[in-house]
């Protein structure tokens, strides 16, 4: 089963993992991963951000980085996924992060970054921004509403 394989496969207690899905549109991946996952690594790589290497997910949904963050007890997870094509662009991408999931995580626990491609937010800058907010993120031990007000008060 895919949990005997994240299980036989990927390290545990690693910083971040990365899961990347074709979700609603395969046309987003295509369009966007060969830009947006070298800038991503790269920036955690400088950050010394420890991570699995990438895994790839046929037509899941974003609830699914919750039960694969647990498997491999990572502190972050973030799920790089196509979204349902929408009034201007199939390529459009985001990216879901959620910070140590539980059986509780609620949707207010999660950051996304979405409208990621090339007519919106390039693939490239997102890589980068990604890997910042996700330092910020590991720092302050927290995403979504939590990471917001968190990082509001600190600035």
């Amino acid at each position: 089963t895919s949990t005997s394989w994240v299980k036989q496969h990927l390290k545990k207690q690693i910083d971040v993992q990365i899961i990347i899905s074709n979700g609603l549109s395969s046309a987003a991946i295509e369009a966007n991963i060969e830009s947006i996952l070298p800038a991503l690594l790269q920036g955690l790589q400088l950050k010394n951000i420890t991570t699995n290497p990438p895994v790839y997910v046929k037509r899941a949904r974003v609830w699914l980085q919750d039960e694969i963050a647990k498997l491999v007890d990572c502190k972050l997870a973030i799920i790089l996924i196509g979204e349902r094509p929408g009034l201007n662009t199939a390529e459009s991408m985001s990216a879901y992060l959620i910070y140590r999931p539980t059986d509780k995580t609620v949707e207010a626990d999660r950051t996304v970054i979405s409208n990621i491609h090339e007519a919106g937010l390039a693939p490239v800058e997102a890589g980068a921004y990604l890997s910042e907010i996700m330092s910020q993120m590991l720092q302050l031990e927290c995403t979504g509403v939590t990471f917001m007000r968190k990082k509001t008060a600190t600035n």
